[in-house]
């Protein structure tokens, strides 16, 4: 069990690592930015949506404990009974993602798919799959979630090298001649998860 707390702090410092352990399906909490004295790094974990719960420092550990004692933290591996039941409910789970959020998940890898549902699972202390089924046809908030955490996020976008190449050499280069040194030079990439920042030296 990974767990990431966020604290009071200024700058960016932690969302990269939060983003590796959400990745993982570990656990993530930021200290309410109203109770922070400096709020920069807990609102910079909460705007990336990188966090699970957002709480003042006093109720911090008690959510921890809960997590910690969830059903499937606490259920033996030695036992597949939890994930046999997550994927006899599958079916109707990614029905319901396909219904309110238009995208068809049944192609994706079922381990992944019942990994990410058991983390949700146990976030919100529920230990029924069909339990879990009922909450989301009820929070649509839950189905939204699910879907973000279904999908993976990839910042690779070198597919055809020839391109990239073509683009270096006609594009990226000659605008680089351009800049002074120390100057940022910025590339968007819509189909990447990140943009790019090239400092110029």
């Amino acid at each position: 069990m990974a767990v990431a707390i966020i604290l009071s702090g200024t700058g960016t410092d932690g969302s990269v690592g939060l983003s590796a352990i959400n990745g993982e399906s570990g656990m993530t909490m930021a200290q309410s930015p109203e109770t922070a004295k400096f709020d920069g790094m807990p609102r910079s974990a909460i705007d990336a949506n990188l966090v699970d719960y957002v709480l003042p420092p006093n109720e911090m550990p008690s959510a921890l404990v809960a997590y910690a004692q969830g059903p499937f933290i606490k259920t033996s591996r030695s036992s597949d009974e939890p994930r046999v039941a997550i994927e006899q409910a599958l079916p109707k789970i990614l029905l319901k993602l396909r219904r309110r959020r238009g995208h068809d998940f049944s192609g994706y890898k079922t381990t992944t798919i019942c990994r990410r549902i058991e983390r949700r699972m146990n976030l919100h202390q529920i230990e029924g799959s069909r339990d879990y089924l009922k909450y989301l046809e009820k929070n649509d908030a839950e189905s939204t979630t699910l879907f973000k955490e279904l999908l993976i996020g990839v910042t690779s976008f070198f597919r055809d090298p020839w391109v990239f190449e073509l683009l270096a050499d006609q594009v990226i280069m000659p605008r680089l001649r351009e800049k002074i040194e120390g100057e940022a030079f910025r590339v968007w990439v819509p189909s990447a998860s990140s943009s790019l920042r090239i400092g110029v030296g």
